[in-house]
């Protein structure tokens, strides 16, 4: 995620699918890429959406506070407190 994060973060794009040269696109949906594997997408961090949230979340606050495989929950879902 934090690939998808670094040109926006370094100032060259206002949004993760603006950089031509990122695969975003074929992670949250628009372009259907060959390198991504959908199914490990769909099994870490839900629909194209939530990943879109949660990648908009980090850029936010620039912390990710959910490990999933020492938890067994996905990215970006909320934890009860």
């Amino acid at each position: 995620m934090y690939i998808h994060a670094n040109p926006i973060r370094d100032g060259l794009v206002a949004l993760p699918e603006d950089w031509e040269y990122s695969n975003t696109l074929d992670w949250i949906g628009p372009r259907s890429g060959t390198l991504v594997e959908r199914e490990f997408i769909q099994a870490h961090f839900g629909r194209p959406a939530e990943y879109r949230i949660l990648v908009q979340d980090y850029l936010r606050t620039r912390c990710l506070t959910i490990h999933p495989q020492s938890t067994g929950i996905r990215f970006g879902e909320r934890v009860p407190s």
